[in-house]
């Protein structure tokens, strides 16, 4: 964990960068040093003091090279593409060392949510897509009383305790649990996510929208915001199985959307969902730049090796494709 202090005295930090070696890169026995990535963390921008991302990153790098166990080729994981990280390291303007975007680069959808629902997001959606939720909805709520609810660190703790555990119930059913995917299928996985909810909620970055049929919940997805509260990001979704022919994950995220909208301070949600993920990419259109850097010193070999590896590997990529 490497830590980055203003000065001698260790008062102001301005950088929180944890490292992890990698022995290999792309299949081959190239060593490299990476930013260490949780599975439920989906932006891997260290901690850095806004406007000092240069200083720091450079204290980095030169650690990195005075470092025996660590290795001076360098991967930046999972920036987001319109970051200071990003546009620092992109921008040559770290001396001594190449930077090179790998091509390896992922988009994810993501929504500005601001302006009016009606008049600017739902325009966007095709009206055969906005005709079939509509009519998923209306069906939907024949069963029974439908109703969206938002639950935030001002709700009652009962109110909580309930919409967390609901949650995680549904999550943990499906394909999730068969496939071993859901949260609840690691304890320590479910402490880990459970502790960062409650805490969030506690300090007004995080809050759960549910959809309830009848006062049960069949439909759940956890937001969390950012520290100024401009962005947020729908990190897991969950929906009762029972209910899968109305299309509850995209009903939901719909809610969650125009509740977004309605909240003045959010300007963006970003979905953190795979690039080609089949609901949310139907219903926002938006796109999230998402990129892996890799960095080494100026001089070094390994940096043909790493352009001649991403050639060859997208050449084969290419050929295969074609070959179908």
């Amino acid at each position: 964990m490497l830590v980055v202090w203003e000065d001698r005295s260790c008062q102001s930090m301005l950088g929180l960068v944890p490292l992890v070696v990698e022995k290999r890169y792309r299949g081959l026995p190239i060593r490299r040093t990476g930013i260490w990535r949780h599975d439920y963390c989906f932006l891997c921008t260290p901690l850095i003091a806004r406007n000092r991302t240069g200083e720091v990153l450079q204290c980095m790098l030169e650690h990195v090279r005075a470092h025996k166990g660590l290795s001076s080729f360098v991967s930046l994981y999972w920036l987001a593409g319109d970051s200071e990280m990003m546009s620092t390291v992109a921008g040559k303007a770290i001396p001594g060392v190449v930077s090179k975007v790998n091509p390896r680069v992922v988009s994810r959808a993501m929504v500005s949510s601001v302006g009016n629902y009606d008049d600017v997001f739902l325009p966007t959606i095709n009206k055969k897509k906005r005709k079939e939720l509509r009519r998923n909805k209306n069906r939907l709520s024949e069963l029974g009383d439908l109703r969206t609810r938002l639950i935030d660190g001002n709700s009652d703790e009962s109110v909580v305790e309930r919409a967390v555990q609901d949650f995680f119930d549904l999550e943990n059913q499906g394909w999730k649990q068969d496939q071993g995917t859901a949260i609840a299928c690691d304890i320590e996985h479910q402490r880990y996510f459970e502790a960062c909810l409650r805490e969030g909620m506690a300090r007004g970055s995080a809050h759960i929208v549910s959809m309830t049929l009848d006062d049960e919940t069949i439909a759940s997805v956890i937001v969390f915001r950012s520290l100024v509260r401009t962005h947020a990001c729908t990190v897991k979704i969950a929906s009762d199985y029972e209910y899968k022919q109305y299309s509850l994950g995209s009903l939901l995220m719909m809610e969650a959307t125009r509740l977004a909208f309605e909240n003045d301070d959010i300007q963006e949600i970003d979905s953190c969902a795979a690039a080609d993920h089949p609901m949310i990419n139907r219903i926002w259109k938006e796109r999230k730049a998402i990129v892996n850097v890799d960095i080494t010193p100026i001089h070094d070999c390994r940096g043909a090796m790493i352009t001649l590896t991403d050639y060859c590997v997208g050449l084969n990529q290419k050929l295969k494709g074609e070959s179908k």
